[in-house]
């Protein structure tokens, strides 16, 4: 899967987020970044919503890597909580 330049944000005038959050490798699909407590999601908006469109009808196909991948991250949100005590 493509990996979203956080570039193209910038060249269209909003940087949003992007200067700011963890820059993932190509082969990583999803994670959590414990500074921000946000999920990075390393594919484009597009792909996302039509990986979610294709689950929803119940043809996940490829998609079931990257929903394994988002819901394995909140694992390591309450791990961060958890160790903060």
């Amino acid at each position: 899967m493509p990996s979203r330049d956080p570039a193209d944000d910038e060249r269209a005038g909003d940087a949003g987020p992007a200067p700011v959050l963890p820059r993932l490798r190509a082969d990583t699909l999803a994670q959590f970044d414990p500074v921000s407590g946000l999920l990075v999601v390393n594919i484009a908006q597009d792909e996302f919503l039509e990986a979610f469109r294709r689950f929803a009808l119940g043809n996940a196909g490829g998609a079931s890597v990257l929903i394994t991948s988002i819901n394995h991250e909140p694992y390591h949100y309450f791990q961060t909580i958890r160790s903060r005590r």
